[in-house]
């Protein structure tokens, strides 16, 4: 029997030692943690695990907790899967910080004012989920572009989705299972949207992105009709929410669009329009206030030092701050300062702090109010030295920061998580190039950073 000279070599070679194939860190945590293969890890971690975290995420919002425990779940396995695809990952300032949130927590769930296990994982979720995102962005070393076009897509389907079950089907969505009580879905006795969505504020939060992000994604969106579209659901989703904290969101990043990224003509042009618009609502007052007056949202921001509900914020602000000076080191526990866990904490165990670093602080005392800061004072340097060519982190920075200054901002999942995963790729240095080329060159461009981190993978 004739043997070809591969057969021969392959005879030759195959007494010798083969050399094994390596794989980063992360593959070895992944195979202990999950037992997932590191060569199928590679594969599935950049794009189908982040996408099923991502979608599930938006899936499970109807469904209650359960479902959303579910999600939460599979968003941990796409993270230790995308750790594996990538050496150095601790590297990046935002990761350390971004791990060591959610082991703190993991520790506090033992704290005595968290009753019972179920309270504890529900407010676990409500502060952790947030930072998960960060780390999951961070992380998605492939394909960035396309996760960001998924994000927005799914915010804005479900916003189009969460209008349309407010204006035609109401009762489909009160029937949506919600902690929300009477106080929090009305406003000076009108019915706030919230759709698909756990509440008002949700909604709120996404329709602040929506509008900003539409200015500005052209890289992202090219098409102007569906950018305009994406505008106009943002507005709405703004207006029948109520929510001021959105509006002013939406009026902050507007500014900072203008002053940071806006070319020079832009700028003037808006000056311009600006004044405009003043005049015309100096002649035709009276005509603006009557409209202004039809919107309780718009209205109330201009007698906010009257209204009861901005005012009870400096209240709770006090009391939070009281209980972080009573427990400093390890603050009252997971859940202890969450939305609607009220009920499941003991008399003095729980406050709804209505601000992002005060609840981090009762939750986690001063080492966790730190810890946030720290994470999100890494996110803005990070997204500053990546230059944010695509427009799209400023449009997720601002409304975090703005709802976060008088409400827990983390909490309203799945919103908060989809703008984490987009700051944390957006604040990623390794990204810049692909997320900055034109549209003639992001093929070419993606398969280049494909393979370079193939190569740095192996």
């Amino acid at each position: 029997m004739a043997h070809t000279d591969s057969d021969l070599t392959r005879g030759a070679m195959g007494s010798l030692p083969r050399k094994r194939k390596q794989f980063p860190i992360g593959a070895d945590i992944n195979t202990a943690v999950i037992g997932l293969p590191p060569d199928v890890a590679k594969k599935l971690a950049p794009w189908h695990l982040g996408t099923a975290a991502v979608v599930a995420s938006f899936l499970a919002m109807p469904f209650g907790p359960r479902m959303n425990q579910a999600a939460l779940l599979l968003l941990v396995v796409a993270i230790v899967a995308a750790a594996s695809t990538t050496t150095n990952f601790l590297t990046n300032a935002i990761v350390p910080l971004a791990l060591v949130i959610p082991a703190w927590w993991m520790i506090l769930l033992l704290h005595p004012n968290v009753i019972n296990l179920d309270t504890g994982i529900l407010g676990y979720r409500a502060s952790v989920v947030f930072v998960l995102g960060v780390l999951l962005g961070v992380l998605w070393k492939r394909r960035p572009r396309a996760a960001l076009v998924l994000i927005w897509w799914s915010l804005l389907i479900a916003c189009a989705a969460s209008i349309v079950l407010y204006l035609y089907f109401p009762g489909i969505e009160a029937s949506f299972s919600r902690a929300a009580d009477v106080y929090t879905f009305t406003f000076r006795g009108r019915r706030r949207l919230q759709g698909l969505f756990a509440g008002p504020f949700h909604a709120s939060l996404a329709g602040a992105f929506l509008t900003l992000s539409s200015l500005r994604v052209s890289s992202i969106v090219p098409h102007r009709s569906v950018r305009i579209c994406g505008f106009a659901i943002g507005i709405g989703c703004l207006l029948m929410s109520q929510v001021r904290s959105g509006l002013v969101s939406v009026v902050v990043g507007a500014v900072l669009i203008l002053i940071v990224a806006a070319p020079t003509a832009v700028r003037i042009r808006a000056i311009y329009g600006a004044g405009c618009m003043a005049i015309l609502g100096t002649i035709f007052s009276s005509a603006l206030m009557s409209m202004i007056s039809r919107l309780p949202s718009v209205d109330s921001l201009f007698s906010a030092t009257g209204d009861s509900r901005l005012l009870n914020r400096e209240g709770t602000w006090r009391a939070a701050i009281k209980m972080i000076a009573e427990s400093p080191f390890i603050g009252w526990g997971p859940g202890s300062a969450g939305a609607t866990l009220q009920s499941s904490f003991p008399p003095g165990g729980h406050i709804t702090s209505h601000n992002l670093v005060l609840k981090y602080g009762v939750e986690g005392g001063i080492p966790g109010g730190i810890m946030i800061v720290a994470l999100l004072v890494a996110l803005a340097i990070g997204i500053v030295r990546a230059g944010d060519p695509t427009g799209i982190a400023i449009a997720a920075f601002v409304p975090i920061v703005v709802f976060g200054s008088i409400g827990s901002t983390v909490d309203a999942l799945p919103v908060s998580f989809a703008l984490a995963v987009i700051l944390g790729i957006c604040a990623n240095p390794a990204n810049r190039d692909e997320l900055s080329a034109p549209a003639t060159q992001r093929d070419h461009v993606s398969k280049e950073v494909r393979e370079g981190v193939a190569d740095g993978a192996r």
